[in-house]
């Protein structure tokens, strides 16, 4: 038989696998959700459940919808729209950047929908570049 896993854990698991996706410590992606580390970590864990309002706050931080952070099923090989999903987010993002990014962009979202887990993980360094581009970008 199956476990259920409660709402809690659902959620908890969710933060953990997509902060993880992004390749950020959660003292890194934290301040972005507007909260401190220790809040971030005791959702990450499941100690304590988001309000609506936090749960927002958490889904902009991590680039997903809130409706991601709620499914249980988002692993990346049970359910690959999750990574299409951030996948989709970052196409519509770069379209403005100079084409030199875009081409690093397009190639790593190939690696990111082709699901190969190995290739995920150097996903996470281009990510990151790509976060500073847009920051930049939405500071000029």
């Amino acid at each position: 038989m199956k476990h259920l896993e409660t709402k809690r854990e659902i959620i908890a698991s969710n933060i953990k696998y997509f902060r993880k996706i992004i390749g950020v410590k959660q003292k890194e992606i934290a301040p972005r959700a507007d909260m401190d580390k220790t809040q971030w970590s005791h959702y990450e864990s499941g100690k304590s459940t988001p309000n609506a309002e936090n749960l927002t706050k958490i889904a902009d931080a991590l680039n997903v919808s809130t409706d991601s952070l709620l499914k249980s099923e988002n692993k990346s090989k049970e359910n690959p729209q999750a990574l299409d999903e951030i996948a989709n987010k970052i196409e519509i993002e770069s379209q403005n950047l100079p084409i030199n990014k875009t081409k690093i962009i397009k190639d790593t979202l190939e690696i990111i929908r082709s699901g190969n887990e190995e290739m995920i993980k150097s996903f996470n360094i281009t990510v990151q570049a790509f976060l500073g581009a847009i920051k930049t970008r939405k500071e000029n």
